[in-house]
């Protein structure tokens, strides 16, 4: 665990899920997630889960049992969390009726349920990667936004580029012109609601125009990466994207539902209001 992972999260959430998260050492690995073996055999593991080839260097002759986390060449996020999942569940002996798997069943049967009225043309969407030092980076094609977005009603903006981190010109955003635009990371969408980032006008925009440009939520961790909470992304962007057919009200219910049924914790409302709040501009 990198502090990164902590860094995305809601802290609520997480006093509610891992009590003693504030403690968790992680000094192991530093934020390009590279492994310092030293600080590693000081914690004593049993087993260390890794993150595709570029972690594995250095750790595979320690004695310890390695497992890699990263599915290869997968980038639905669906079948890399249920593959995570079920990994998880096969090394720690963990049996329970509540699975990614059927959580995903659930998710994509309600969002077919709710999309299968609608008769319009999809929307357009754009999934921000980063937005920081004046730098755009957006994922393209062949990344989780193909996944999230198909399964959302959603056609990807980007799907003319590939790559999950691909650096864009205001001018190329201006041509795509997404009906809708999500913030992963980076500089929070109120900057660019208000048009407050240098070097960058977003006024031009029709996201900006009907105030569309939205973060994603933090909870367990940001909902732009593939975790355990993926299958409330889908229903969270039918939620933003076509209100009239998931409204706000009955996407809380889901959500709160879900988290029961996960983890066993109920949120609350106020809670739940934190989680799906836009991020707060820096501090000046």
């Amino acid at each position: 665990v990198s502090k990164q992972t902590f860094a995305f999260a809601n802290p609520e959430i997480l006093d509610k899920l891992f009590p003693n998260w504030k403690n968790v050492e992680t000094a192991f690995v530093n934020d390009n997630f590279e492994t310092n073996t030293e600080e590693l055999l000081n914690l004593d593991p049993d087993i260390v889960f890794y993150y595709g080839d570029f972690q594995k260097s250095g750790i595979e002759n320690l004695g310890i049992p390695i497992v890699d986390f990263l599915v290869k060449g997968e980038t639905d996020p669906a079948t890399l969390t249920i593959a995570q999942d079920n990994l998880m569940r096969q090394i720690f002996d963990v049996e329970g009726s509540t699975t990614l798997e059927k959580e995903w069943a659930a998710s994509n049967q309600k969002a077919q349920e709710v999309l299968g009225t609608y008769t319009g043309e999809k929307k357009s969407a754009l999934y921000v990667m980063n937005n920081t030092g004046g730098i755009i980076t957006v994922y393209g094609s062949g990344t989780y936004a193909d996944g999230f977005f198909e399964n959302a009603g959603l056609v990807n903006a980007a799907a003319d580029v590939k790559g999950s981190q691909v650096e864009i010109s205001m001018e190329q955003l201006y041509q795509w012109n997404p009906d809708y635009i999500y913030v992963f990371m980076g500089t929070p969408a109120s900057a660019m609601l208000q048009n407050k980032v240098p070097g960058q006008d977003w006024s031009l925009l029709t996201a900006y125009k009907n105030k569309t440009i939205l973060d994603m939520p933090q909870a367990i961790s940001s909902w732009g990466a593939s975790c355990s909470d993926s299958p409330l992304m889908t229903l969270w962007l039918i939620s933003k994207s076509y209100p009239d057919l998931l409204s706000d009200d009955e996407f809380r219910a889901l959500f709160s539902e879900y988290y029961e049924r996960m983890y066993g914790v109920e949120l609350g409302d106020d809670l739940i209001t934190t989680v799906l709040s836009p991020r707060e501009l820096p501090q000046q």
